[in-house]
């Protein structure tokens, strides 16, 4: 058999094999211990970033937008193709609640505006839920839009809440209760929706929640 000291080639060859097998392993253990230190710090960011509050708040918005476009959608639907020979309100119903008398006249409008923020809705959501930084401010712009259509309907129901009791109405002391009651639940559920609509624009605003996305 042939030695590999009596080849000279094959014995450069080894020294130089035995000389850079130290270097090739200092170089796979360099790179072994960079990929578990990335890998650790990407557990951890996930960890500390992707918070509970945007994840559960997200998956909500999700899946009510999800049915509100569900719902828009056929509401359009039947008042194009069901509703096109809808009589106009009494004239009764005009003189008491003017509110009333411009919904029943802009009804295709109001449901495609509901049809149209639900969409936008639905898109942010999932963006929050992928922590984009343009579906946080659109979120947060549709719930301030929610806000104010509360507010606007606190003041817009004090204000009809006379016509339901006017000069025509029956003076029944329990049809006026339950008018009472009916207005006094709507309002105590509006502070409620607006307390809640504030506390999750006010969560999303802050600096913790605001570092998580991208």
């Amino acid at each position: 058999p042939i030695s590999i000291y009596s080849n000279p080639l094959l014995s450069l060859r080894t020294e130089w094999n035995s000389k850079q097998t130290p270097y090739r392993c200092f170089h796979a253990q360099r790179s072994a211990l960079e990929g578990i230190e990335r890998q650790r710090e990407n557990m951890s960011e996930d960890s500390v970033s992707r918070s509970t509050f945007v994840t559960v708040i997200a998956w909500l918005s999700i899946v009510g937008s999800g049915f509100m476009c569900l719902v828009g959608s056929l509401q359009n639907v039947m008042i194009h193709t069901l509703m096109t020979d809808m009589p106009s309100p009494p004239h009764e119903l005009e003189e008491q609640s003017s509110m009333a008398h411009f919904f029943m006249n802009n009804m295709e409008v109001f449901f495609a505006l509901i049809l149209i923020y639900s969409i936008m809705l639905l898109i942010s959501s999932v963006g929050l839920l992928r922590r984009k930084e343009w579906a946080r401010i659109t979120f947060v712009a549709l719930l301030l839009l929610s806000l104010l259509w509360i507010v606007g309907s606190f003041v817009a129901l004090v204000a009809s809440h006379d016509s339901f009791l006017g000069p025509d109405v029956p003076g029944d002391e329990e049809f006026t209760q339950i008018i009472n009651l009916i207005m006094y639940l709507n309002i105590g559920l509006s502070l409620v929706i607006a307390g809640l609509t504030g506390w999750i624009i006010l969560k999303l605003c802050r600096e913790p929640i605001r570092q998580e996305f991208s």
